[in-house]
């Protein structure tokens, strides 16, 4: 009896990669494996390898991911957070007592959380509303706490004394028509930024419902109680409109990604009209601001895009998206962040598919299926759902220190 459980199972694992490989090149549009080799590695690994490229150039970046039950909120409970090289090589692994929304790595190696809210009174049934921030020290004993409700989505540590988070923000009757001149809602919720200590005291605050009218908005998602979703916050030392620190900001229900400078709240750049829908993800390096596009456009059916700017002149100067037939990706979530080498690493989320695009040839030279040895309620058959893979470079995190 346990020989033929063995055999079944052994079946079963080499069906499912099999049908992981033939959904990763559906995915990829690519017209055939000849081209590609499969990893090895002895060390743990965050996933199954499903391609890997022959010339391949492997970026020495490393990238943070929290593979979850991000479909369940239910089943949000305690899980690792995982720092991985490019090879899908684990290489630090952290306990977190609970799901987090999104996690980063300070300058000196501090695992920050901010974790998700589960039971108890909710200000919305977005399932990006987190209430607490927590650090983790290297040796997984819990730093500090800081207890806050509505925080939303995301936040990004400022040196080793300041964290700008996302919060929603209650909105009157007559803010939200400001939003949805049609609206018949009573109150609904948007963004602001909050700028505070580590004792959770606010210094600084930039409110959306405060620049409507000079954003223009173009189409709309009325979505629940949330009339907008900040899900990415990314602060810059050295803007390059400016050059004075500045934060951009991807507000998913208003379709636009948008640089605020710092400390003075003013617009510096929105992305092009209409050009977005539902996006997540922006980051800024340089002039070049890159987002995960979800193109939505008011329907249920995303087709992923990879779309970047040139913020000083306007132009594209980068796109990227699967086939037509290829299987269409996630409603929510996703991510992309462009590594040391200039390829880009993307985040189909709710697949479980982690993947890197060349920027020359824009075909797939590495991909893989994140199930790592242990994690949340598997969303698909297949990969576990993640948010997005936080991307560094050795000498961003003192990588020696964390892995000491």
């Amino acid at each position: 009896m346990k020989a033929k459980l063995k055999v079944k199972l052994k079946f079963e694992v080499e069906a499912l990669r099999i049908f992981a490989l033939l959904f990763s090149l559906a995915t990829i549009g690519c017209a055939g494996t000849s081209d590609f080799v499969r990893s090895a590695s002895g060390r743990p690994t965050i996933g199954i390898n499903l391609l890997t490229a022959s010339d391949r150039v492997v970026s020495s970046d490393l990238f943070l991911v929290s593979p979850s039950s991000a479909s369940d909120e239910k089943a949000f409970g305690p899980q690792q957070v995982l720092l991985s090289n490019l090879r899908g090589e684990i290489l630090k692994t952290w306990e977190v007592k609970r799901t987090p929304g999104h996690s980063r790595l300070r300058s000196d190696g501090l695992l920050l959380s901010m974790l998700i809210a589960v039971g108890g009174p909710r200000l919305t049934s977005n399932g990006g509303e987190c209430n607490e921030l927590i650090g983790v020290d290297k040796n997984g004993r819990e730093a500090f706490s800081l207890p806050m409700a509505g925080l939303s989505h995301d936040f990004v540590p400022i040196g080793l004394d300041k964290i700008a988070v996302l919060k929603f923000e209650k909105l009157s009757a007559k803010e939200v028509r400001s939003f949805y001149p049609k609206s018949e809602k009573e109150f609904a919720y948007s963004d602001r930024i909050s700028l505070i200590d580590y004792q959770g005291k606010e210094e600084w605050n930039w409110s959306l419902k405060d620049h409507v009218s000079e954003l223009q908005l173009g189409l709309l998602n009325e979505r629940n109680v949330t009339v907008s979703t900040a899900n990415s916050i990314q602060y810059v030392q050295n803007n390059v409109k400016t050059g004075k620190p500045a934060f951009l900001v991807s507000f998913r229900n208003i379709n636009l990604v948008v640089l605020i400078e710092y400390p003075s709240g003013k617009i510096l750049w929105r992305s092009p009209q209409n050009q977005l829908s539902r996006q997540h993800d922006a980051t800024i390096s340089g002039r070049r601001v890159l987002v995960f596009n979800n193109n939505l456009h008011g329907t249920e059916i995303p087709s992923l895009q990879i779309v970047e700017w040139d913020i000083e002149t306007g132009e594209r100067t980068f796109f990227w998206e699967p086939p037509a037939w290829a299987p269409q990706t996630t409603t929510v979530m996703g991510g992309v962040r462009r590594l040391t080498g200039g390829s880009y690493l993307v985040s189909n989320s709710i697949a479980g598919n982690l993947f890197e695009v060349d920027p020359v040839s824009r075909k797939v030279v590495w991909s893989e299926l994140v199930t790592p040895p242990r994690s949340g309620t598997r969303i698909w058959t297949l990969g576990v759902g993640f948010y997005r893979a936080e991307v560094y470079t050795a000498e961003e995190i003192a990588v020696s220190r964390v892995l000491q």
